[in-house]
């Protein structure tokens, strides 16, 4: 099992994409697996992937972002399935819901 991070440049030097992988997949529990900045530094889209599937339990999987920093767009997904962001937050409580039953249930054994 490998974790690596690759980076493209902008002609300049600076950052242009910025992939984690891990197992030679799109892969990061902590933070965003697809980063993509303009030249000047800003961030201009990021994607959050768990093992090559877009993938995300707290805000929309795929963001993209106008140059002054505020969000333009973006996409909710869970298990690579996109939904809308109405289906993604009922889908997301209902995880909530099975995750804290689950440890009701290890705790009453």
């Amino acid at each position: 099992m490998t974790s690596h991070i690759q980076e493209h440049y902008h002609p300049d030097g600076t950052v242009e994409i910025r992939r984690h992988y891990y197992n030679n997949m799109l892969h990061r529990e902590d933070g965003p697996a697809y980063e993509r900045f303009y030249k000047d530094g800003a961030i201009s889209a990021r994607g959050w992937c768990i093992h090559n599937k877009f993938h995300r339990e707290d805000g929309p999987a795929i963001e993209y972002f106008f140059l002054n920093g505020s969000c333009a767009k973006a996409h909710y997904y869970l298990n690579d399935k996109p939904l809308s962001e109405l289906e993604y937050m009922r889908q997301v409580a209902l995880l909530k819901l099975a995750k804290k039953s689950a440890v009701n249930c290890e705790v009453s054994l």
